[in-house]
């Protein structure tokens, strides 16, 4: 609470003299404190999805021993495991979409109590045609993603992630390149779209960077970094604990954030404008903090990469449509953040516009901080 009032005052004091000239002094830092407490509220669960288990399906073909009946020649064993996040009661039930198969009759097929993970055998006559996971919620879908890993009869996998909106997930019948360039690459996009740690560190980059070409050096040099730590790490060649990588990320957006809000503060002081001495490395050469923070956050890439999985067989081809997936998604975002700054340029002005820019950044700092603090105290 006393770092939010601090960040209230701070933004009170620099950026919106004159606009808070007519509230009370206390009845504005208390509007904004609740503004901020409000957006930590909001963004942090849906900040955090990346970040938690997917509901988890292990689906395995293997043929039936002769023993079997005749009339069957395939068995499907689906394993799922549920995150703890679903409250008792409103857990989805998984079942197997298939021709020609049918539930397995004995004490094979379990639902163990509560309902967070279970298995389910399937015998089938002939080879399906096709086949899919079906994730069927009670009430709603609390922006779950899925995971699914499907290991063929001769052991071959693949794995497929889905989005919380899709509630039934095909599964490929081959694991050809096509299949996998396009699986890691959709992969790759979600993930960084739904990253909004890392999306916070691209906005405050962008901030620091100022000018369209100053901003293409910095995303080139992030690009180059996180790639270099992605590879590194995904081929166990460097590996660091998730749980430092995750903090230092939050951090990383807390002290962009911090380097903004420290420069706003020094502009409007008394400090002639002309005087750009004191500008940090990271104002002059925002490629140095954009190279030595991707560093950072190719490990958090490489950790989100390590619980989905890769297919042993095409296992460099994953990895580089998983890199190219995170490369199409940022390009996106900073697309569409572009557009939203020219927006808003054309309908407050320019200076306006930079006003709610900053204000932004507070509220992106705070919110960093909060999930630093959470990941500190509350690991996992």
């Amino acid at each position: 609470m006393l770092l939010l009032s601090s960040f209230s005052i701070l933004l009170q004091r620099h950026l919106f003299r004159t606009p808070f000239q007519w509230l009370d002094l206390a009845r504005s830092r208390v509007v904004f404190l609740w503004l901020c407490l409000a957006s930590i509220s909001l963004v942090s669960p849906l900040a955090s999805a990346h970040e938690g288990r997917p509901v988890f399906v292990e689906l395995t073909a293997s043929e039936l021993s002769v023993n079997d009946t005749v009339e069957n020649t395939l068995r499907y064993e689906v394993r799922w495991k549920i995150p703890p996040v679903i409250a008792e009661g409103l857990e989805p039930s998984i079942l197997l979409v298939a021709d020609s198969c049918a539930l397995a009759p004995g004490l094979a097929n379990q639902r163990y109590q509560p309902k967070l993970i279970g298995r389910l055998i399937y015998h089938c006559a002939s080879l399906p045609e096709s086949l899919a996971i079906a994730i069927r919620y009670p009430e709603s879908n609390p922006a779950l993603s899925s995971l699914i890993v499907s290991y063929d009869r001769h052991g071959n996998s693949q794995h497929i992630f889905s989005a919380p909106e899709q509630a039934l997930v095909s599964i490929p019948t081959d694991s050809s390149i096509k299949s996998i360039a396009s699986q890691y690459t959709v992969g790759g996009i979600k993930h960084i779209l739904l990253g909004f740690d890392h999306l916070f560190f691209v906005v405050c980059l962008m901030v620091i960077a100022g000018s369209f070409s100053r901003l293409l050096i910095a995303v080139t040099g992030f690009t180059l970094a996180h790639t270099i730590t992605l590879v590194l790490a995904t081929l166990n060649i460097v590996v660091l604990p998730m749980f430092y990588v995750e903090i230092l990320i939050a951090l990383s957006v807390v002290v962009l954030a911090a380097e903004i809000i420290r420069v706003v503060r020094t502009e409007q002081s008394s400090v002639p404008s002309s005087v750009g001495h004191w500008r940090s490395l990271t104002w002059r050469y925002p490629i140095l903090a954009a190279i030595g923070f991707g560093f950072l956050h190719g490990f958090g890439f490489a950790g989100v990469l390590s619980d989905l999985g890769l297919p042993m067989a095409m296992k460099t081809t994953a990895l580089l449509f998983f890199n190219l997936g995170v490369e199409l998604g940022q390009l996106l975002f900073i697309f569409v953040s572009l557009l939203l700054v020219w927006a808003l340029r054309q309908a407050l002005g320019s200076a306006l516009q930079q006003k709610v820019v900053y204000a932004g950044v507070y509220c992106v700092g705070i919110i960093a901080t909060y999930w630093m603090l959470q990941r500190l105290i509350l690991p996992g």
